[in-house]
């Protein structure tokens, strides 16, 4: 298997979702192993919903950074790729973001989502200044900056990224601190601030916008600040 996707299970989870965010399984060409962390769910449940190989671990009710670390400890495999289970997989997506990393010769590499309504179907919004290019190569720390300078996260979701699972190890993974709160950010910035990235526009995930979502309340200014300021304060830390 060359890509372990990690997808963490809440207690509140819908069945055709998770079966839909498993699609990425047979719509991409890279091999793909498929690691689910009931998170508070129920692992029988849960893997019973599931059609076609998956692993299924239990980190128990401990939050989605911890879910994603278990899985990631489990990951046998040179990449990993996160995808939570309420979001949809484009088409090749996966493909592209394994393509942007060989052609740039970097250990991880981020493209664009598009957030969708509950339904999966309807575009809702695409934030304009998340749009601003990198060029084809993320630079040394360009997560933060490119956050400190326009105000927003280049790609909305971890769900648009692929890293090489060593390395996210040696970052120390995500940030159990942080819980739901930006710990897919805090764990590229940390990547980032060593290793220079791939960067695609191409949409490669459709977030899922419903009332569970973190994103779904809007954007909190003053904690995302609070979050930057913890995240800098790390990043020689780890």
């Amino acid at each position: 298997m060359q890509v372990s996707v990690i997808t963490p299970v809440g207690p509140r989870w819908d069945p055709e979702w998770l079966r839909q965010a498993g699609a990425v399984r047979s719509v991409n060409e890279a091999s793909v192993c498929w690691i689910v962390v009931c998170n508070g769910s129920d692992p029988g449940e849960v893997g019973a919903a599931i059609d076609g190989a998956v692993t299924v671990l239990d980190s128990g009710p401990t939050g989605t950074a911890r879910a994603r670390n278990v899985g990631l400890a489990a990951a046998r495999t040179t990449w990993c790729y996160p995808l939570d289970a309420d979001d949809v997989p484009i088409p090749g997506g996966l493909d592209l973001l394994l393509a942007a990393c060989h052609r740039e010769q970097t250990v991880w590499a981020a493209a664009q989502a598009e957030d969708v309504a509950a339904d999966g179907e309807t575009v809702l919004f695409e934030p304009p200044d998340s749009l601003v290019h990198f060029g084809s190569r993320i630079p040394t720390g360009g997560w933060l900056d490119h956050y400190e300078t326009f105000g927003v996260w280049p790609a909305l979701c971890s769900g648009a990224t692929v890293f090489r699972a060593d390395v996210a190890r040696a970052a120390g993974g995500w940030d159990e601190q942080l819980a739901t709160q930006a710990e897919d950010i805090a764990l590229l910035a940390r990547i980032s601030h060593r290793h220079p990235g791939a960067w695609s526009p191409a949409r490669v995930l459709r977030y899922r916008k419903h009332p569970g979502s973190v994103t779904a309340a809007g954007l909190d200014v003053a904690a995302d600040r609070e979050r930057v300021a913890y995240i800098r304060a790390t990043l020689d830390a780890r």
